[in-house]
């Protein structure tokens, strides 16, 4: 009973405090996810070419398995994965580039 009534007093607080102060709040909103696309950003700039070597790496398991389907079918689940793993990152992006156009804050797709 206690902590639905902190729980309650708590989400006044912060909807008062939003409220008082829109525009800190939004710079602050603003400030988050644009770190959080500079983070992005680095992250991709790392992970494009490691995806690379790793789908060559999955292609040559799958090519050199010999008719193994063991084999085969690991080199299957390796690709899947790294092209969802890309997916994921380049979606995260495209989230974090449509959110921060929807505040108003210009932001270069290509980080320039």
């Amino acid at each position: 009973m206690i902590n639905k009534q902190k729980f309650k007093i708590s989400k006044l607080i912060l909807t008062i405090a939003l409220f008082l102060s829109p525009n800190i709040a939004l710079a602050q909103i603003e400030e988050i996810f644009s770190r959080i696309a500079n983070i992005i950003n680095s992250a991709l700039s790392l992970i494009i070419p490691i995806a690379v070597i790793a789908v060559v790496i999955a292609g040559y398991q799958y090519i050199t398995s010999g008719g193994d389907s063991g084999q085969m079918e690991k080199a299957k689940t390796n690709l899947t994965w790294i092209v969802v793993g890309l997916a994921v990152i380049i979606f995260a992006k495209a989230l974090i580039i449509f959110i921060l156009s929807q505040l108003g804050v210009s932001y270069s797709v290509f980080g320039l």
